[in-house]
């Protein structure tokens, strides 16, 4: 999985980030993903629940503006 995240296709890395951002537990969200990660696959990721979407664009946006 961190080899698809580190040098995957656009589509790859999508997909690898959304399963890991709909499945994983937190703890294990960082562990393979950074906050780099989830904002450049964000636009291309198909979440099961659009709301999901939202709530990470949020995240994503106070994590690189407050840290």
């Amino acid at each position: 999985m961190r080899d698809l995240v580190r040098n995957g296709s656009a589509t790859e890395k999508a997909w690898v980030v959304g399963r890991i951002l709909e499945h994983a537990k937190w703890s294990d969200i960082w562990r393979y993903l950074t906050v780099a990660d989830i904002r450049d696959s964000l636009p291309h990721i198909r979440f099961r629940c659009p709301q999901d979407r939202d709530l990470w664009a949020y995240a994503v946006d106070r994590w690189t503006h407050y840290g």
